[in-house]
């Protein structure tokens, strides 16, 4: 048996830190049995969806082309939500026919699998938000066991500051969470499975709502924030849990414990890049009266006039499928592209922008032989913006042609991606620019402290296989390789190599 424990977007210095003050016992012991691997991938630019596609398929962005959770269908001229798209078959899909079983809980941004014979999926477990997937199979099993162990709680928030009060409530769902993982293991442990793939989502959550505008890492026990100490309390739990489930698991079991990306300061600002990009494309300031906001700007300014409980008390009523579509429709509204270039995709930590590029998109203007000189009009503009304090906002801006090789999916992701500045942007009101005026903040933006970052790592502790020998640096491709390979699942146009090898 295989077994993957996910930590999901833990901060790398904060576990590190951590395990040498003695607070994370498990782990530390799991490493010192083990080998701990810094993974990587294709390109560290595309940090949310994309790096949860790629770690359950093995398939890298350039092939799966999923890249956010809110996605750019070129031929429909508009954003849908990513499990839409076809996508490629996650690790247990390819165990599923094989023959072999697999217990899967909790994937973060995973998608409704097609292959279930052998499958035991619980998604939602420890928690519910509507922008991930409820699947469940067998649906009557894990209704039953819903009925054992009590219904997850429901942590679905907007963008916004939650009140206090809402904090409290949600940092209460990320403490228990762990538990209520170890309950389901627990109950489901007299099952034979080949694999077991568990997320635990609670420190996930809660880096992204309790994490501190500063690094943590160099902060003693007195000088940490309170919403400081109860993540570090959150990463101390989920040890413990992990510890339970390890020792509940068959002797000789191999063991893969890994976070496919990270937690750092939010330093994010996607959501003044339609602002930005529409006055760079018009060549000087704009105000609010003239649609300096530009496409992908509509949703912000909704969000930013709404107070954030307000607009969870109106969706909470609603199905999770009506919320993602409207979530969808609402990112480009009313947008005439007749008249547009280029605009900013959604997403959640890097900025987004596509060509509206004639012969790929429905409505293209753009003509290619054009492409390039636009995107270096693009850059150049971006680059002139500055925070309040004079900053440079924006570090660097990518053409995905030059980061990634050809791949099947490419022509799916943007043309552009915007690397904001490595500086926290919770708090930032606007960004300016000499040429291109000020770029307001609509409402507080994301409004999380704590946000993704590329950096994955993993644990790999061999039971009765043994470590493999690599052909290049270990990728978070290698999860879903090892998976396929232990078990003699198919393993065919995987990217990954496998961390382990049978004896």
């Amino acid at each position: 048996m295989l077994a993957i424990l996910q930590l999901d977007a833990t901060s790398t210095p904060a576990i590190e830190r951590l395990m040498a003050e003695g607070r994370l016992p498990r782990l530390a012991e799991l490493r010192s049995g083990g080998q701990w691997h810094s993974l990587g991938r294709s390109t560290p630019l595309f940090v949310e969806a994309g790096g949860y596609v790629t770690t359950y398929s093995g398939v890298e962005i350039e092939e799966h082309g999923i890249y956010s959770a809110f996605q750019w269908s070129a031929e429909e001229q508009r954003i849908r939500f990513f499990d839409e798209f076809p996508g490629p078959a996650g690790a247990w899909e390819r165990l599923s026919r094989a023959g072999r079983r697999s217990l899967v809980i909790d994937q973060y941004e995973s998608w409704v699998p097609t292959e279930t014979d052998g499958l035991r999926m619980l998604n939602g477990w420890q928690s519910r938000h509507k922008l991930t997937a409820g699947f469940s199979a067998p649906r009557r099993e894990n209704r039953a066991l819903e009925r054992r162990l009590g219904r997850s709680p429901m942590i679905e928030f907007p963008y916004g500051r939650p009140s206090p009060a809402t904090l409290e409530r949600l940092t209460r769902a990320f403490e228990t969470s762990s538990g209520r993982l170890v309950d389901a293991v627990t109950e489901l442990a007299a099952e034979r499975f080949d694999l077991i793939w568990l997320t635990f989502s609670g420190a996930h959550y809660a880096g992204h709502h309790l994490w501190q505008s500063a690094d943590p890492s160099g902060l003693d026990p007195v000088g940490r924030s309170e919403s400081q100490q109860r993540l570090e309390d959150i990463y101390t739990g989920v040890d413990e849990a992990l510890g339970r489930i390890v020792a509940a698991l068959p002797d000789g079991t191999d063991l893969i414990v890994c976070s496919p990306l990270g937690m750092a300061a939010n330093r994010s600002r996607t959501d003044l890049l339609p602002g930005m990009l529409a006055a760079v494309l018009a060549g000087k300031p704009l105000s609010a009266s003239d649609g300096s906001a530009g496409p992908g700007s509509w949703i912000w300014h909704l969000r930013g006039k709404l107070p954030a409980e307000w607009r969870a008390a109106a969706t909470r009523p609603l199905p999770p499928k009506v919320v993602r579509a409207i979530t969808s429709r609402m990112h480009l509204r009313g947008v005439d592209w007749s008249r547009t270039r280029a605009f900013a995709l959604p997403g959640d930590h890097s900025g987004y922008i596509r060509l509206n590029l004639r012969g790929r998109e429905r409505e293209g203007v753009v003509h290619p032989g054009e492409a390039d000189a636009l995107m270096d009009e693009i850059a150049d503009g971006l680059a002139t913006f500055t925070d309040p304090d004079g900053a440079p906002a924006v570090a660097s801006v990518h053409r995905i042609a030059q980061h990634l090789a050809p791949g099947a999916k490419r022509d799916r992701l943007p043309d552009l991606v915007v690397e904001w500045s490595d500086r926290p942007s919770f708090g930032v009101t606007g960004v300016s620019s000499p040429r291109f005026g000020d770029v307001a903040r609509r409402g507080a933006g994301t409004s999380r402290p704590g946000n993704h970052t590329p950096h994955a790592w993993a644990v790999v502790v061999p039971g009765r296989s043994r470590p493999a020998q690599l052909s290049r640096p270990p990728r978070i491709t290698d999860i879903a390789a090892t998976a396929c390979a232990l078990v003699g699942a198919d393993t065919t146009g995987l990217a990954g190599e496998p961390l382990l090898e049978a004896v």
